[in-house]
């Protein structure tokens, strides 16, 4: 896509936004987040995944630093 004509200064991205979000999402549709992820970093690009709450507590950091506390609940009784 860097190669493109309308993709070829910020501005001509800007104008054309819409049809470059398309190729985006068409280029990376079918890479897992890792490889995406690995990709961009690669790239020079810093990122990382978004995780969603459960996958952001099954990390061995949240464990580490121990964010996941056991609160008392009315029905459940003890949960975490």
């Amino acid at each position: 896509m860097r190669h493109r004509e309308e993709y070829g200064s910020p501005r001509e991205r800007m104008h054309n936004k819409q049809q470059l979000k398309m190729d985006m999402e068409s280029a990376i549709a079918s890479m897992s987040t890792l490889e995406l992820v690995e990709k961009l970093n690669d790239a020079g690009v810093p990122c990382g995944p978004i995780n969603d709450i459960g996958e952001g507590f099954d990390n061995p950091q949240a464990e580490f630093l121990r964010m996941q506390l056991p609160a008392p609940h009315p029905d459940l009784g003890r949960s975490i």
